[in-house]
């Protein structure tokens, strides 16, 4: 759950994406958002995504990041631009220097922010001894906060040198809130000259498993929260007040994951025995209010046919039984306070019957006018593998055109749809058929193709008549692994 520069919100499955209106209206998603998204060497999608933000679809930023041992971070940058996902690149740091854009943020009046700063890269090659020296002279590098939809030059100063950026706050006064690792903070305030490092939270973070997270909608107030990396895990949470940090006692002394302050002072948190509401803090500041537990109603699932998966590794297909009507309980694993009285809430349901063991789901008090469905990690290729095709024409070279149904779905069909039952072309076939790890169904021409020109007049003329019931319909021009041909 990722709040955008104009008050939308975007609710993420890796780079899936929906995106939610400001104050009021439901989620809404379409497939040509993830025109153009990064694919790695294998050719498959590029999930690792460390950071999202923006104003969609102005100025829309994605951040990806992998870590690896020996090579560094690997960070590569896409901008939504001309109706698809482009490259971003940003000017080249020193030698070993990978320069990117770690966090995004909102300013006045829904300007958008990002914190360029640079991690290291390609450091497989050089010796402990000089890998050493380098990461030594990394701790004093130059992060910069940029406006990303304007090119007027920013009212603030230049980020003196000091560790790599991690968070950037953005707040409707102008003040900007930087965190770097340590943590180490840092604030503007407009007019400033020059940015103020902010007192030492009292801790050290290694900012791998431990990553200190900030969050606040005040920037005289603003929170920050952490659990250490360690043999006995240590929880933190501190709240900014008078330039001062003060200790929150957490939910029953549990770590906490996610934070969330809500417009009227509320704070909400997600630990590891769930859901957790604090109360605005009264006039007197020596009565500290108490969390109070909140308990997540179940959910009524429902019943599911049986299904088959296919696994990559052993190339074999595994069949799951079917799953009766059932109740479960969702265990919270974020919490954001988008606006009065609207929360959304992360959560995940387990008891799944495929090898990833459990479903994310998004809670919410804003009513909408339906749920909406983000494809996970399996399936998001699948679902993508069409977008960059080109459009199938009477005049392309294409000599055995398909019409795919474009409804893929975990058991091959046994017999064609009904809409697939009144009178066809002479000879077409319909195919039960293999797409990626799923199944579709198909129309071509086994023998006796009409010519080009002929089977794209009467392929198209059946894809216009089946729209209505398969709107992801389409023409293309490869040869499908056919399962069976369906009577």
């Amino acid at each position: 759950m990722t709040p955008l520069a104009d008050g939308a919100l975007a609710l993420r499955g890796d780079v899936a994406f929906a995106l939610v209106p400001p104050t009021t209206g439901s989620p809404r998603r379409e497939l040509a958002w993830l025109q153009g998204v990064l694919r790695d060497e294998s050719g498959e999608v590029r999930r690792e995504v460390a950071a999202f933000g923006g104003r969609w679809p102005a100025a829309a930023f994605i951040s990806y990041s992998g870590e690896y041992a020996r090579t560094g971070v690997d960070v590569q940058m896409q901008r939504w631009q001309a109706d698809r996902w482009t490259e971003l690149v940003l000017p080249a740091g020193p030698k070993y220097h990978n320069t990117f854009y770690s966090a995004y943020a909102a300013g006045p009046d829904g300007a958008v922010l990002g914190l360029r700063t640079e991690a290291l890269v390609n450091t497989g090659a050089l010796t402990m001894a000089a890998e050493a020296k380098l990461k030594a002279s990394f701790r004093k590098i130059r992060a910069r906060v940029d406006r990303l939809d304007s090119d007027a030059p920013p009212a603030w100063p230049a980020l003196p040198a000091g560790p790599v950026g991690t968070g950037l706050l953005g707040f409707a006064d102008g003040t900007l809130v930087v965190m770097r690792s340590g943590p180490v903070l840092q604030r503007w305030t407009p007019g400033a000259a020059r940015w103020q490092t902010l007192p030492d939270p009292g801790y050290k973070a290694s900012g791998y498993y431990d990553s200190p997270t900030l969050v606040g909608r005040d920037p005289a107030s603003i929170y920050l929260f952490t659990c250490t990396d360690a043999a006995i895990s240590v929880t933190y949470l501190h709240r900014l007040v008078a330039d001062k940090w003060q200790p929150i006692a957490t939910p029953n002394g549990e770590c906490v994951y996610s934070l969330s302050e809500a417009s009227d002072g509320v704070l909400w948190a997600v630990s590891s025995s769930g859901l957790h509401r604090r109360p605005a803090p009264g006039p007197d500041p020596a009565l500290v209010p108490a969390w109070e537990p909140v308990t997540l109603p179940d959910l009524q699932l429902p019943a599911r046919a049986r299904a088959w998966r296919h696994d990559p590794t052993s190339e074999e297909w595994t069949e799951h039984p079917a799953a009766p009507t059932d109740t479960r309980t969702p265990r919270p694993g974020s919490v954001l306070a988008l606006g009065p009285g609207e929360l959304w809430i992360g959560a995940n349901l387990e008891g799944s019957r495929f090898p990833n063991g459990e479903r994310t789901i998004v809670l919410t008090t804003r009513p909408i006018a339906a749920p909406i469905v983000l494809p996970d990690s399996e399936r998001i290729d699948l679902e993508i593998s069409g977008l960059g095709d080109v459009p199938v024409t009477a005049t392309s070279d294409c000599y055995h055109p398909l019409l795919e149904l474009g409804a893929p779905t975990d058991a091959p069909a046994l017999a064609r749809p009904t809409a697939l039952a009144d009178s066809l072309p002479g000879g077409l076939q319909i195919v039960s058929m293999a797409a990626d790890d799923r199944y579709d169904i198909g129309a071509l021409w086994l023998t006796l193709a009409p010519r080009p020109d002929q089977a794209f007049a009467q392929l198209t003329t059946l894809a216009d008549r089946l729209r209505p019931s398969f709107p992801q319909a389409r023409l293309r021009c490869h040869t499908p692994i056919i399962v069976d041909i369906l009577p």
